[in-house]
């Protein structure tokens, strides 16, 4: 006759290890991002920027390629890697007294059920979190720099009163186009 409170205990026992061996990844804003292309961005209005004056970013874009700007797999493919979660992206901004938009481009990592994002050339970084369906937020704690790799024309976006949060709503797919190579 087969015990069944020992296998039962026996295979929580091999659950609980495998579970510490081989921990799971958590894949926050899945729903974002994937292995599909997905943007997001935000244009604020002429009426908005005059009733947050202190606010500098006039535009703001993020934008994630993963077949294009992704982790290369040692087969020449490049992909979003669903075992580590990292995103790769494209951050866009135009300020409000300059007609250039600056961009910069940097890796996220899962922390929580957010990600932290850092612009590459220690450029600073931020948070994203889920808003909805269609949007992500783009949290600015520390601050952090646009088109400063190794360029004497970058800017910087500081978290002071109204450049810190930026609900950034889902672009159609018909200008989430990557960049041609």
């Amino acid at each position: 006759m087969i015990n069944v409170r020992f296998l039962v205990t026996a295979w929580l026992s091999v659950s609980a290890v495998m579970a510490t061996a081989f921990p799971t990844i958590a894949r926050p804003l899945e729903r974002h991002f994937g292995e599909n292309n997905s943007c997001y961005g935000r244009v604020y209005s002429a009426e908005h920027l005059k009733k947050n004056g202190y606010q500098r970013v006039e535009e703001i874009s993020f934008h994630h390629y993963p077949k294009t700007f992704g982790v290369h797999d040692g087969n020449g493919n490049i992909a979003f890697d669903p075992d580590t979660a990292e995103l790769h992206f494209q951050l866009n901004v135009k300020f409000r007294d300059s007609s250039q938009v600056f961009s910069d481009g940097g890796s996220c990592r899962p922390d929580g059920n957010r990600y932290r994002c850092f612009i590459e050339c220690d450029g600073g970084g931020f948070y994203l979190e889920d808003r909805a369906s269609d949007s992500i937020l783009l949290i600015n704690e520390r601050g952090f720099s646009v088109s400063g790799c190794g360029s004497e024309d970058y800017r910087e976006v500081t978290p002071k009163t109204d450049d810190r949060v930026f609900r950034l709503n889902r672009l159609p797919a018909a200008v989430c186009l990557p960049p041609a190579n």
